[in-house]
Formats: C-alpha cells, structure tokens, sequence
C-alpha cells in the first residue's frame, strides 16, 4: 500500500467515522465514503444519484433517498467503478455530449425534458453533474464491454447453420405484434414483497379476463413510462422485443392477455390487440460511394467541398472507381472501387438510404453528409428480393454472439474483480 493511499485512506476513516472532529459547517460539506474501490472512493452523493438514475429508468417516479443502502445497487456499483477504471486505462472515452444525448433519453422515456429531470433530482440533492457522472460510467461500460468481446468472440458459419436447425422457429414467418404494456416495478424489494407484488398482479389479471379495461388498469396500477397512452406500444416486430415477451405473446389469443412475465425489472402482463406476418419482401439497391471524412487537417466544411469537388470531376468523365481508390476514407469498399453490393432498408444511416432512395440509376449524388463524413452515392441496380434466411441467419448469429459474448465477459470480469481492491468503510454488507 502506497504513503499517499494510506494517507487517503485514514482521511476517510477520520472523515466518517469522527465527524464531530470537524465544525457543523464543514462536515456538512464532505461526502461520506461508502466504498473504496482500488483507490478510489465510492461515495454516499454517488450511491443517491446511482439509486435515483436505477429508480428512473424502472418508472416515471424519482423515490426519496430514505437513507438506507441498498446492498444490491452498491455491489453494482462496484462492479461498474472497475470496469469503468479499465476503460479509462484503454483510453476509452465519453464526450459531454453523448452524455447530454444519454441524459436526452432518459428524461424523454420518462415524459419529461432534461431541465425537468435535473429540477426532480435537485430536490433530492441529486446534481447534475453527479448524475452525469453516473450515465458516463455505464456508457463507457458498454464501450468496455464491447472492446473486449468484439476482439475476441466469433461465430462461425457452421455454428449458425447449426442454431438455424435445431431452432426452426428462426426460418418461420416472423409476427408483428400489436400489443400494450403493464408493468409492475420490484427493484429494491424482498423476496417476500416481490412475491406479493406477483399475487396482486395475478388477481389484476383475472379481472383484465373477465373485460375489464386493460387502459384502466395501466393508468392506476402501471410502473411504466408509456401509462399515459394506456400502456400501448403499437405494432412491434419479433426483433423489438425480449424473447419472453415474444414467448408468451405467441400462446396469447387476439384480445386476450399474456401470462405474468418475470423479467430483471419487473412483473409485466400483455394485452395482445392483433397479429399478422411481417412481410419479408424488401427492395434492396447496389451501391457505390466514396466517403470523405473529416480529420485533424481537414473540417468538415472542406470535406464538403472535397466531396463537390470530386463529384465535378466524376462528372467530366472521370473514373468513379479511380477516385473511389485513391480517395475514400472507406478503405474496405474503397478497394473494390467504392463497392457496397446489394444493401437492406436500414443497413445505413437514414440521411444516406433517403438519399440514395431517391437517387435515379446511374446518377451520382449531391454530396450526403452524415456522422461519418461526406458521401458520394450511386445507385446502379434495384431489385425486390426475399430475405427470410439472410434475417434468420442474421437472428441466429446475433444470439449466437450474446451467450458467447456474455459468457466470455463474465469470466474476463471475474478474473478481473478477484484482484481489485476492495474495501468497505461506512457499510458491510452481508
């Protein structure tokens, strides 16, 4: 242990352990430590903004800080403080504004604005920056997460073909569903109260069989941020929704109600309004572009320019897949002479599909700016083409990787938490 840790760590002990040592004024101002977590400290005005953030994103209600730590969001916590240190290791960063985009959604899953929810915070002495500070963590989680799996995980064609035979379901005609929503929070609650928020649920559900409004129930009963429109989701694809959901819709009759759902947030029931097939006819266009992307010597307005520029000269009968070659920022489709194939509705940014949709054959595009730089686009066929297996196969590699993926981050976690430090200060949980 180091001097200046072991400095740091008898503060903390003198801190929280002998408040009266300092005046009122003062000892109103420190932050009480929880947790030490390789050096760093877990501290009371985190664990409120961690507790409030989890509270959000259950339901609409922001529920007072009663004072009492809950063991379970600590832990987490923890977990989260080493990944988010080993990110930062790597370099991995978040910018304020993807935080801001983060914060965005939240308020807006919660039918509310940013400035709205920072005021609800405020009153529970949550800050704004306490709060940012906590959606940067789990962000540069994710990041973490994905770093380390998407290095080291693959699935092979030949495990695809092998889910595809032995899950069928995946090659049948996919449903849409028109469905509505309850859902009954039991975040932070016991075994014992969770099972009687589950008995409760079980008699709402006999009542919504024998015709009651399932509106009704959703407005009176519902933890969920969409209870004002009664719990209504709309038409939602297989792939929009968790696989239990899907699971019990398809036992479920038009107009009938899905059996209770456990999931890690809550108890949920379904209404089921209608079903029908999705179509899988899609009309797929192969493309070419050349992209221009900004870099330290070149902003974005010159890339524009760039962009113009090279479409002047593919306009004077200059070779597109020259240009492609030399001057894409896309190396990979660059080589093939700005080469994409044949792409499906939503392989691509909206700002580039609407472009090209809109394309006549053979005709290079006005430059098409989107997050990665400028584009170039020429759309040299159409075609209306089936893709059932190419989405199946799609389906069966997608949850091939998760289990892997998720199996794989457990155990490189695991690993990683056994040699963390790890000290608890003002808490001692089990």
């Amino acid at each position: 242990m180091t001097a200046h840790f072991m400095y740091l760590r008898f503060w903390f002990l003198l801190t929280c352990a002998l408040p009266g040592l300092s005046s009122p004024a003062a000892a109103s101002s420190i932050d009480k430590v929880l947790v030490v977590v390789n050096e760093e400290a877990i501290t009371l005005s985190e664990y409120q903004a961690r507790h409030q953030r989890e509270m959000l994103e259950q339901s609409a209600r922001i529920a007072p800080f009663d004072g009492r730590i809950d063991e379970r969001i600590l832990e987490r916590m923890i977990d989260d403080r080493i990944q988010a240190q080993v990110a930062t290791r790597r370099g991995i960063t978040v910018s304020p504004a993807e935080v801001e985009q983060a914060v965005a959604q939240i308020a807006s899953r919660n039918n509310t604005s940013a400035d709205q929810l920072f005021r609800q915070l405020a009153r529970e002495d949550i800050t704004r920056s306490q709060f940012q500070a906590s959606i940067r963590e789990q962000e540069l989680i994710r990041r973490l997460f994905w770093a380390v799996v998407n290095a080291r995980v693959v699935v092979s064609d030949r495990e695809v073909e092998n889910y595809l035979a032995s899950h069928q379901e995946l090659t049948a005609s996919d449903d849409l569903f028109e469905v509505s929503h309850l859902l009954v929070s039991v975040s932070g609650k016991t075994d014992a109260e969770a099972q009687s928020e589950y008995e409760n649920l079980e008699h709402l559900r006999q009542g919504l069989l024998e015709g009651r409004p399932f509106e009704k129930f959703v407005e009176d009963y519902s933890d969920n941020p969409d209870k004002r429109q009664g719990g209504y989701l709309g038409w939602r694809k297989v792939s929009q929704l968790p696989d239990s959901f899907v699971a019990a819709l398809r036992r479920t009759e038009v107009d009938g109600i899905s059996p209770i759902i456990r999931s890690n947030n809550g108890l949920h029931l379904l209404k089921l309004h209608a079903r029908k097939k999705e179509e899988k006819i899609v009309q797929q266009q192969r493309i070419r572009h050349i992209l221009i992307r900004p870099d330290p010597g070149l902003d974005i307005e010159d890339a524009g320019q760039l962009a113009g520029q090279l479409r002047a000269q593919i306009a004077a009968g200059e070779s597109f897949e020259k240009i492609a070659r030399v001057r894409s920022a896309d190396q990979a489709s660059g080589a093939e002479g700005g080469m994409l194939g044949w792409v499906n509705p939503g392989d691509f940014s909206p700002a580039f599909e609407r472009a090209a949709r809109e394309l006549p054959l053979n005709q290079v595009s006005e430059p098409v700016r989107t997050s990665a730089g400028y584009h170039l686009i020429e759309v040299l066929e159409r075609r209306d083409s089936d893709i059932s297996a190419e989405l199946a196969a799609r389906r069966a590699r997608q949850m091939i990787f998760q289990r892997k993926a998720g199996e794989f981050y457990d155990n490189w976690y695991g690993a990683l938490r056994d040699s963390a430090y790890i000290e608890y200060i003002a808490v001692n949980p089990g």
